[in-house]
């Protein structure tokens, strides 16, 4: 059991659940920026999955990973304003479009992978140039160090950034103040003179350029290589995230983590003969287990509103009643 437990558990781990945790980590700000904004919006799966093979694409046949990641940003926010377009202005059901967008993803990937690798199932290339990896030679002398704070690309480094940015604006700037007034009460914000639906735009296109990164991360820079269905679930996952950190970046941030873990965890227990089809499910069982929890958490605070608001109606009633008889 000890040799197990040091099979599994070793310092190795946690670099293996933060670079798991990564792109998990953009999908969650992804879903944040929407849900401040009360938009609800599923469809980053899709846009992750979209941006996988563009960026691999792009990477491939340019030799370019700065390109490949602008693009896939770029295809992100054109497929985030199409949402907005058909739920804002054509006033459709999102949950419709975007259960659209993850099924036309995961078809049109697969439709488009033969003529452009020449191959199905999956694809890797020493032509497709990576997303470049950071080495700080002070931590090279030891091991320990090393794995802990060296091996991690780019977009690896600027997750931390990337997190304080998005919370810095939602919640010290004007701009993030509105953001949050429109989804607490839309017509409390259009009284205000707030443009609702500018700023509910505003959220899916930065949703979509931060599900267009994910994307590219994943395909760049966790691995270099293009899947069919490679994304397998991370969009919500991260949707999982943010309901369990009410939306904040930093809290559901911290909770992806919970899911890198789990990842990481899954990949190093099957070294010690555990079956891998248990392993696998392991972190849907924690997105599910987290769901409960933040939704059982959400039902409190919703019946804790509904008393007060029912306790506030009945002393008004009261005073109303007791006021003309006092007179």
């Amino acid at each position: 059991m000890g040799n197990v437990l040091s099979t599994v558990f070793t310092y190795q781990l946690v670099h293996a659940a933060i670079r798991c945790s990564v792109p998990i980590i953009y999908a969650c700000l992804a879903c944040s920026v929407c849900k401040q904004a009360n938009v609800f919006n599923m469809s980053v799966e899709g846009v992750m999955l979209f941006s996988c093979f563009i960026a691999s694409s792009v990477s491939y046949l340019t030799g370019s990973w700065v390109l490949a990641v602008l693009v896939s940003v770029l295809f992100g926010i054109l497929v985030s304003g199409l949402l907005a377009f058909g739920s804002i202005k054509l006033k459709a059901n999102i949950v419709v479009l975007a259960i659209a967008i993850n099924m036309l993803a995961t078809a049109a990937t697969r439709f488009l992978m033969p003529r452009v690798f020449g191959c199905s199932g999956s694809f890797t290339s020493k032509d497709m140039v990576p997303i470049p990896t950071v080495t700080l030679p002070i931590f090279q002398d030891n091991p320990v160090f090393t794995s802990l704070f060296n091996g991690y690309n780019l977009f690896e480094l600027l997750c931390p950034v990337f997190i304080f940015v998005l919370w810095f604006m939602l919640y010290k700037t004007v701009w993030g103040l509105r953001l949050r007034t429109v989804g607490l009460n839309e017509m409390c914000a259009q009284t205000a003179g707030i443009t609702a639906d500018g700023y509910k735009v505003q959220a899916l296109l930065i949703a979509g350029a931060l599900g267009g990164l994910a994307g590219a991360h994943m395909s760049l820079g966790y691995v270099t290589m293009f899947a069919e269905n490679m994304v397998q679930g991370r969009g919500f996952m991260g949707m999982a995230a943010m309901h369990f950190g009410a939306a904040n970046p930093v809290v559901a941030s911290l909770a992806c983590l919970i899911f890198g873990a789990c990842d990481a965890l899954g990949s190093r227990v099957q070294l010690v003969g555990i079956p891998s089809q248990f392993v696998l499910m392991l972190p849907y069982i924690i997105t599910v287990g987290v769901l409960v929890v933040a939704m059982a958490s959400f039902a409190r605070k919703e019946r804790r509103i509904k008393s007060a608001k029912h306790y506030a109606a009945g002393a008004a009633k009261a005073g109303s009643k007791s006021g003309p008889s006092a007179a």
